[in-house]
């Protein structure tokens, strides 16, 4: 089976999914609160209150329409940020459900899902079993000249994707797989996306993850808190952080010096060993190394 989610995690109360244990080396200015923690600077700065984190990227994300997010890691790490998917993964990498309430095999080739309520997208409409289908169906099938998913070879092995009951999905495979529901991890989309063109779900209220895309340039990226979610349900708290800045930043050593520099909070897998080692010895970086993934 094709992993779909292959990557290291952005360390924050925020982080994406990923299919396989990748040991992550996140690098963040103390008072950053990385996993929720509360910040250490003053209310009010860059780094604590309400105000703007921001994370350095060494390439911008090749996508933003969850149809098309492929396996590039930046793209990943906004996709479950921005849209929720069926599934995730925890730090054991064990699958966390989130859109999906429970995933029943009625047999060896059967998935029934249930979509757990009480979560929305931005627009305030909730998600519902029609939106999955619809997200799933577009995956096998694209309608007119849309191009194909990136990750349409995991779903080679559906043959069919259904409402089963009022909030219920079921796939049928054309032969057993046990670890299919590992592959649900594309972000769901409202059902009437399915007919916008390619990477135009930006601003329309289809977003359904703890931020929203608010702006983006060549050179950053903008999210901001979507005020309509609700992780309580899913066990993901709201973030203190009203807004994450993503700045791109393709060469190394102006990376690292924007980072000891303070212009950036967090860095992610993204400088070489050796000024990593240089970071450790630095009282006002920390750097974490280990297996992170999902919501």
């Amino acid at each position: 089976m094709e992993s779909q989610k292959t990557k290291p995690i952005l360390t924050l109360v925020l982080v994406a999914a990923a299919l396989m244990t990748i040991v992550g080396v996140t690098i963040y200015r103390r008072g950053a609160a990385p996993d929720g923690a509360q910040p250490e600077g003053p209310k009010g700065s860059r780094q604590g209150g309400p105000a703007m984190l921001t994370v350095g990227f060494d390439e911008a994300p090749r996508a933003t329409d969850p149809r098309l997010v492929g396996f590039d890691a930046n793209s990943q790490y906004l996709e479950e940020l921005r849209f929720l998917p069926l599934v995730s993964f925890d730090e054991e990498g064990k699958t966390r459900p989130l859109v999906a309430e429970t995933i029943t095999a009625t047999d060896a080739s059967t998935f029934v899902v249930k979509i757990r309520p009480g979560l929305k997208f931005a627009d305030g409409k909730p998600i519902t079993p029609h939106d999955v289908v619809a997200t799933y169906r577009h995956m096998l099938q694209p309608s007119g000249n849309f191009p194909p998913s990136p990750r349409k070879g995991a779903f080679e092995g559906v043959l069919s994707v259904f409402k089963s009951s009022a909030d219920e999905v079921t796939f049928k495979l054309r032969k057993p797989d046990a670890a299919f529901p590992t592959n649900l991890v594309i972000g769901i989309l409202p059902e009437h996306a399915s007919s916008a063109e390619p990477e135009k779900v930006d601003g329309k209220g289809f977003e359904s993850g703890p931020y929203i895309l608010e702006s983006r340039t060549e050179s950053e990226w903008i999210l901001a808190r979507n005020e309509a979610f609700d992780g309580s349900a899913i066990g993901i708290p709201s973030s203190h952080h009203s807004k994450v800045r993503f700045l791109i930043i393709r060469d190394e050593t102006t990376r690292y010096a924007a980072l000891v520099r303070g212009d950036i909070d967090i860095l992610q897998n993204a400088l070489d060993a050796d000024r990593v080692a240089a970071i450790q010895r630095n009282p006002k970086l920390k750097v974490m190394t280990r297996p992170r993934m999902g919501l």
